[in-house]
């Protein structure tokens, strides 16, 4: 469910009124401010694909286990990523704070105008941390010879649990889910594309994991929300995980998750993340 209109901002008056004129002056040069870097995302994504393929196309190991040199790269992208969740946390914060001054009845009437402006203006910068959060990420997956498909499924197993304790609503374009349909389907296709490579090793006495993939896509199937492995991962995948784990619960972000596993493509004159 939407969250409902914030009381504050109805009834900030004439300090609202200022705040929309200054938005309005400073709207063009922002935008065009942004374009540079949004294109930019665009390249470094497009140049990732050429080299390793479609984010869907990625094949995970048969048996799901992700080797310990992708996970150390992994962690690798996750350390050229910090600054972005420095970015994040403060840019949205400021929302966070006017969420519970909302809570509680409101900030006060000395405040109002201090507290507008400081949300307008994170509200201003929640585009450019966006743009230098993909240009961050799809450099950092250059140096480390990893495609988004891959960084997206290592990022699934391994904050799969983590991201199941984000509420969904306070992020309405997900859906009900913390990520995009595309995305979600991108990480079906993953596990047929496991299923595949499965089959396509088995001998007479077929691997007990395939039956185990076809109940997972199945239940994936049944419900375009779900994300993998929502009741638990297969033991050889936990058992990849577990050496790394304090490392990768340090480098989560709770903050930058909707934006993880999305690509930036151009769309008329403007970019759209997807």
């Amino acid at each position: 469910m939407a969250k409902k209109p914030k009381s504050w901002l109805m009834g900030c008056g004439i300090g609202c009124g200022v705040v929309i004129l200054l938005v309005s002056i400073s709207f063009g040069g922002w935008i065009m401010s942004m374009m540079g870097p949004l294109k930019s995302s665009v390249a470094g994504g497009d140049k990732l694909e050429e080299r390793y393929g479609p984010q869907e196309a990625y094949v995970p190991p048969a048996d799901g286990a992700v080797a310990p040199e992708r996970i150390e790269a992994f962690l690798a992208v996750r350390a050229g990523l910090a600054e972005s969740c420095v970015d994040f946390q403060e840019t949205f914060g400021q929302f966070a704070r006017m969420d519970r001054l909302e809570e509680d009845g409101g900030p006060e009437p000395g405040e109002v105008s201090r507290e507008v402006f400081k949300t307008i203006g994170s509200a201003f910068r929640v585009g450019p941390a966006i743009s230098r959060f993909f240009d961050r990420r799809n450099e950092a997956l250059h140096a480390r010879q990893m495609g988004l498909g891959e960084y997206s499924y290592i990022y699934i197993v391994a904050y799969g649990s983590k991201l199941r304790g984000i509420d969904p609503h306070d992020y309405p374009q997900a859906e009900g889910s913390i990520t995009n349909r595309r995305v979600r389907e991108a990480l079906r296709r993953m596990l047929r594309n496991q299923r595949d490579l499965l089959a396509a090793a088995q001998t007479d006495t077929p691997d007990p994991f395939l039956a185990i993939l076809d109940k997972e896509i199945s239940l994936l199937d049944e419900d375009t929300r779900r994300l993998p492995w929502a009741d638990g991962l297969p033991p050889a995948v936990e058992a990849a995980l577990t050496p790394f784990r304090e490392r990768l619960d340090e480098a989560f972000c709770p903050d930058s998750a909707p934006f993880e596993m999305l690509r930036n493509r151009n769309q008329g004159i403007g970019v759209t993340s997807e």
